[in-house]
């Protein structure tokens, strides 16, 4: 929404001059230079609403960075590890790792009802790499599921279904992110 408002927010500007400018003689009058003021402060009002509820999306906690660093720490260079796109990864060793997405698994339509199938999911991608999976699950990937997807509180129950897998183990924990081992199916 935000970058629909953006981007078209200079048409809107010459279509919104034209009616209140429509001649060059018109609009010089001090009633008209008051209703430009008055809409621009009300442009700008509805720009913060527009804006309400991104910061959650845009702002990663430490919790969330140091769950990442300890996700590299982790995993051995050339390994697959699992995250989303809402993570502040794929800083430093990029070409070093095979990125997955956890919302691109077969299994992710399935996280309300049977969140164990993403697990089973996860441990076949280790099976084809022959390696373990490191999976990364974090609140700024929680709230990107939530406001992009409409599932709120799916990666806490993969999380857990990841915490209750005999053989997945939970390499890294804070409040804000965790990161998980998994081994081939």
């Amino acid at each position: 929404m935000l970058r629909m408002y953006l981007f078209a927010l200079p048409a809107v500007a010459l279509f919104i001059s034209t009616l209140i400018f429509p001649t060059s003689a018109a609009g010089r009058s001090r009633r008209s230079l008051a209703a430009v003021v008055v809409l621009c402060f009300a442009l700008l009002g509805v720009f913060q609403f527009t804006r309400y509820g991104n910061e959650r999306l845009d702002r990663f906690t430490t919790g969330d960075r140091a769950a990442v660093q300890a996700l590299y720490r982790a995993a051995p260079v050339g390994t697959t590890v699992v995250g989303a796109a809402n993570l502040p990864w794929r800083d430093r060793h990029y070409a070093d790792y095979t990125y997955k997405s956890i919302n691109r698994l077969p299994s992710w339509g399935t996280v309300p009802d049977d969140p164990s199938a993403v697990v089973d999911d996860l441990e076949a991608l280790a099976a084809d790499a022959d390696a373990d999976v490191h999976v990364v699950i974090t609140r700024s990937m929680q709230v990107q599921a939530e406001s992009f997807q409409g599932r709120p509180n799916t990666l806490k129950r993969v999380a857990a279904a990841l915490r209750a897998r005999p053989g997945v183990t939970e390499v890294y924990a804070n409040p804000d992110g965790a990161v998980f081992r998994v081994p081939p199916a």
